[in-house]
């Protein structure tokens, strides 16, 4: 087996690009309002749970992501960021938001799986051998 990871980019990628397509086709056709809320909270669940899958069950795609470090880090806070901002936003309409609706969707089913892929790439390359978590040190940013 090789262990290098050429064509994980280009897998990551163009999977990432046909998955924000199809969310974001499925939004706009109104795919999800009609689901069951169950069913929606399910796929959301699925969603997640397969991102996070990914990077810790596949050793390439796990490696060459904890290979670019502050990167995803990086991700991991932009999607933080994003999430936070739209959970401000829906405590703002005081529930009125559909969250299978818009763009609701887009951060249910895309933004928070790759958030949490994100997070767990992070914290499995901090949890492993020589990894920050490891040798007892605070990262300094920026130094």
């Amino acid at each position: 087996m090789r262990e290098e990871h050429d064509e994980v980019p280009a897998t990551l990628g163009l999977a990432i690009a046909l998955w924000a397509a199809a969310v974001a086709a499925g939004a706009q056709a109104g795919v999800f309002t009609r689901l069951q809320p169950q069913a929606y909270a399910a796929l959301a669940a699925f969603a997640a749970t397969f991102a996070i899958g990914v990077v810790l069950l596949d050793a390439r795609v796990r490696g060459w992501l904890q290979a670019r470090g502050p990167q995803v880090g990086s991700a991991f806070l932009a999607g933080l960021s994003i999430l936070g901002v739209a959970a401000g936003l829906a405590l703002g309409e005081e529930g009125r938001v559909n969250p299978a609706a818009g763009p609701w969707a887009m951060v249910i089913l895309f933004v928070l799986p790759l958030t949490a892929a994100a997070g767990a790439v992070t914290l499995s390359a901090a949890l492993r051998p020589g990894g920050i978590a490891r040798r007892r040190q605070v990262p300094v940013v920026g130094g």
